[in-house]
């Protein structure tokens, strides 16, 4: 049908109508109930009076549920086919909204965090098929955290895809938002984000820092370790080494420390007399693996601030570590440092060490005592 169609009466097809059918068109595709019409020429207002049956003299309110029902009435057809035929087809924008909104209620269902972080990225309305993405989301966040694996081992497992969840594609992107609160900006940030998950980039260009290793065996790589602990050469364990080692790594317990130069500390006065593992800040993931692969008790020593008892608590769930000279005591007898900045964290293994860091605000990082760790290790 066209708005000129021969099949509709003159007072429907008259061309001094098609602007009113064009300013009804927007109002009919958000599902107004009413539209005003203005500044009408007077051709236009003469034809609408015979649509209307009354004379139209000015600006005029038009209730679009009347309208409809007077051209059914009158013609036997609909607002929305005569606005279609002069037109074109209308835009279902109610439909097109749920469209829109039906992936992130989706994500709502899963998580309601991490659906409203979504809402407010515009991510969804950047990729083709928001709905599959959004189920290849669900389907990698369901299995974080998990064993540890490469991130193109899963983005291939899930999606069948093995650079899916590369930097910068939009399924990293919208497993990220369900992670953190915020992307981190750098690309080494979202890879700790990913190895908190249980994801590594890859098995090469991450490493813990440890010396004085003995793993038992006869292997190249294990031989290797014990002639470095010998010599008291600190080593970089990558998660590739690791995976290619068997075997207990430690026979004694192993020192867990904070600051890599602590550990180089131990290696000048003692070589590689004693195990030490250094998480280097925050554990990454290769160093989370390698403790729990030791196989014997582990004692954690880090900076006395809130991130470092942050470190110690969730190294004492994770992998059982036990604070090492990490008391109220401790912390009252060691030089003071810089301020104490950032959110108090508890010290439930030392209650009183909590308060005590809020009362003096004051920091004291592992390199103040590291005569102390030398002298006094081990426990």
């Amino acid at each position: 049908m066209t708005a000129w169609d021969p099949a509709l009466p003159d007072w429907l097809a008259d061309p001094a109508l098609a602007p009113i059918w064009r300013r009804l068109r927007p109002p009919l595709e958000r599902g107004a109930r009413t539209t005003r019409l203005t500044a009408l020429d007077r051709p236009t207002r003469h034809a609408l009076s015979g649509v209307l049956g009354r004379p139209v003299t000015g600006d005029l309110t038009l209730v679009l549920a009347d309208l409809d029902t007077l051209l059914q009435e009158r013609a036997r057809i609909s607002l929305v086919a005569i606005v279609e035929a002069a037109t074109g087809e209308l835009r279902d924008r109610d439909g097109e909204r749920a469209a829109r909104l039906a992936p992130v209620e989706r994500l709502a269902r899963v998580d309601p965090a991490w659906a409203e972080r979504v809402r407010g990225s515009g991510l969804l309305a950047r990729v083709a098929d928001p709905v599959a993405l959004v189920e290849q989301a669900i389907a990698v966040r369901d299995q974080l955290p998990g064993p540890t694996r490469l991130r193109a081992e899963l983005a291939a497992a899930v999606t069948g895809d093995a650079h899916a969840l590369d930097d910068g594609r939009p399924l990293a992107a919208l497993v990220l938002r369900g992670l953190v609160d915020v992307i981190p900006a750098s690309t080494g940030e979202r890879r700790e984000v990913w190895e908190r998950a249980g994801v590594l980039a890859d098995t090469v260009s991450t490493s813990v820092l440890t010396l004085g290793l003995h793993p038992a065996g006869d292997g190249a790589r294990q031989r290797a370790l014990r002639s470095a602990a010998d010599l008291g050469d600190p080593v970089h364990i990558t998660p590739w080494l690791l995976r290619r080692l068997d075997g207990p790594l430690a026979a004694r317990p192993v020192l867990v420390v904070e600051n890599p130069a602590v550990l180089e500390a131990f290696a000048v006065r003692h070589g590689g007399r004693h195990p030490i593992v250094c998480t280097a800040g925050w554990p990454s993931l290769v160093a989370v693996d390698l403790l729990g692969r030791l196989g014997v008790p582990l004692s954690y020593h880090g900076d006395f601030d809130w991130r470092g008892v942050e470190i110690c608590q969730w190294l004492r769930q994770r992998v059982g570590a036990v604070p090492w000279l990490m008391t109220e005591r401790d912390y009252r007898a060691a030089p003071g440092g810089g301020p104490l900045n950032g959110r108090p964290a508890p010290t439930p293994w030392e209650p009183d060490l909590a308060g005590a860091m809020a009362e003096c605000g004051v920091a004291v990082h592992e390199e103040q005592v590291v005569d102390v760790l030398l002298e006094t290790w081990p426990a």
